[in-house]
């Protein structure tokens, strides 16, 4: 296991420095554009408050002309789309072994935060184990830097940032992709990170999830997804009724899934796969978002 992923000391991994210009209404971050082999942060589309008034810098990429979570409030979107919409609270108070699955690691937050809530409200037995795909890793600083504007959840973030293996992100103006960088890999499994604080298991899959979702990479069936890649219409690839059907046949029976959209390839995906599907309120200025579950099986306890 390369020494990285046990390391206490924050790695810096370098590339394009931050810099700030003045937008008409408020001000931008800018990063300086790098090659086109991953989604550049070209600049952050606004902020928003954040805790003790602090503000929070949405990150954008441009390769998908989309920002990596809502400019209302990504936290409370976390929380409202992914913790809430799979119950996860009710889950980590029974004490149960849980296994959650990500399409799109990003900036972090939705595992930070779900870290943070697992460590107020978790049993003492309980265990989390969070498997997230990423094809386009950032750099430290740059999660750092779209989390400093919740201190309780940068805080989660910080143990786990200082593992984090040197390379991942934008080196030298290039954004690496999986194959570029040394991971840790203590489970047998090509560009996987693994890294392990207590009872919380990340194991960070690097690489195209629709071709890394085909080989033996879980550790066991996931209990709840957060399907959270950029929207379906600029990232249709994350959204594909394949991969939907390769997330079903992993999904354990009662097994359940959140996501912020609720776009009708998507359901339709989702439904063919095998998914109940059901429509509920969205966050914020999105009417409608999508969640369900697999079914269990027969003679389980409905």
């Amino acid at each position: 296991m390369n020494e990285a992923c046990g390391s206490e000391t924050a790695l810096d991994v370098g590339g394009p420095q931050l810099t700030w210009r003045e937008g008409r209404r408020q001000p931008m971050l800018h990063i300086e554009p790098v090659a086109n082999r991953g989604p550049a942060l070209d600049t952050v589309r606004g902020s928003m408050p954040g805790d003790d008034g602090m503000r929070v810098d949405v990150p954008y990429a441009a390769r998908f002309d989309d920002t990596y979570f809502s400019l209302d409030d990504g936290r409370a979107e976390t929380r409202a789309v992914f913790i809430d919409g799979n119950r996860l609270v009710e889950r980590f108070r029974s004490g149960d072994a849980l296994h959650i699955a990500e399409l799109g690691f990003g900036t972090g937050l939705n595992f930070f935060e779900t870290v943070r809530v697992f460590a107020e409200h978790g049993a003492s037995t309980a265990t989390l184990t969070y498997t997230s795909f990423e094809q386009f890793p950032l750099r430290i600083e740059d999660m750092r830097r779209t989390l400093a504007g919740w201190p309780d959840t940068l805080a989660a973030a910080d143990d786990w940032l200082a593992a984090w293996p040197e390379g991942l992100g934008v080196i030298d103006g290039q954004q690496r992709s999986a194959r570029d960088v040394e991971v840790c890999d203590d489970q047998s499994a090509d560009d996987m990170m693994v890294v392990r604080r207590g009872p919380v298991t990340l194991r960070l899959v690097l690489g195209d999830a629709r071709t890394r979702i085909t080989r033996d990479i879980f550790s066991s069936p996931v209990d709840a997804w957060f399907l959270d890649g950029f929207s379906p219409a600029k990232n249709p690839e994350l959204w594909s009724h394949e991969l939907m059907a390769h997330v079903f046949a992993h999904t354990a029976p009662g097994g359940t899934f959140s996501t912020y959209t609720a776009a009708g390839f998507v359901r339709r995906g989702l439904e063919a796969a095998g998914f109940l599907v059901d429509r509920v309120p969205g966050f914020a200025r999105k009417r409608e978002r999508l969640q369900g579950m697999r079914p269990r099986a027969p003679d389980a306890a409905a």
